[in-house]
This record gives structure tokens, C-alpha cells and sequence, in this order.
């Protein structure tokens, strides 16, 4: 799979790539909400793994753009370590949310989702 990391912390998601890569998939990284839906335009994501607090546009309005270009099909999954608004939460798309830090088991249960039987 390829698997969106964003974060605005670069080394929060260069350590979630890290795991995503460990646990077998393609990982590409935006450090901002405005590069992450640039990035999922020029190469469609099968997952996005998304922080909430952000410069700019927040983790709730990427979501909601991420959610205009490619619809319900794309997972998109809060992991972030301030309270989610499950009201905006739910409002923007997101499939799921996780309190950082996110453990590789908990991870590869996630990837494994959409891929296993």
C-alpha cells in the first residue's frame, strides 16, 4: 500500500514512515495539510495516516479536501496526541483516530485491514 504520513513534527512522521515501512508498504511524507493534498492529487494514497494540530489548514479540513478528491474509498486515520472533536471528526471523513504514539502493533493491525483476509 501506499501509505500518506502527515505530521507537521518532521521527526514524528519520519519515525511513523519508518514503522509503515517496516511493516512492508510505501510511505510518502507532508509536512503540512496544503502539501498533503497536493501530494495525494499527484500520487493517490491507499491510506493517510494524519495529525490534527497543524499550521495552515488543520488535520480536519485536510481530511475534508483529502475526502472531496477521492471520495469514502480512502481510509484516513487521525493519529495525533491532542483530544479529537468526534463531532469534526466525523463531519471530515476520518475512518478512525489513535493517540500518538501509535505502537507498531497497533499499526499493523491498521495496514493490515484493507490487505488481509
Amino acid at each position: 500500500m501506499r501509505v500518506l504520513v502527515v505530521d507537521d513534527n518532521w521527526q514524528i512522521a519520519e519515525l511513523l514512515s519508518r514503522m509503515v515501512q517496516q511493516v512492508g508498504h510505501t510511505t510518502f511524507i507532508a509536512t503540512d495539510g496544503l502539501t498533503a493534498v497536493r501530494m495525494a492529487l499527484a500520487l493517490p494514497p491507499d491510506l493517510v495516516l494524519l495529525d490534527i494540530q497543524m499550521p495552515g489548514i488543520d488535520g480536519y479540513e485536510t481530511a475534508r479536501r483529502l475526502r472531496i478528491q477521492h471520495g469514502r474509498a480512502l481510509p484516513i486515520f487521525a493519529v495525533t496526541s491532542c483530544e479529537i472533536d468526534v463531532t469534526l471528526a466525523d463531519a471530515n471523513g476520518f475512518s478512525g483516530w489513535f493517540e500518538k504514539p501509535l505502537g507498531i502493533d497497533q499499526l499493523r493491525a491498521l495496514l493490515c485491514l484493507p490487505t488481509c483476509v
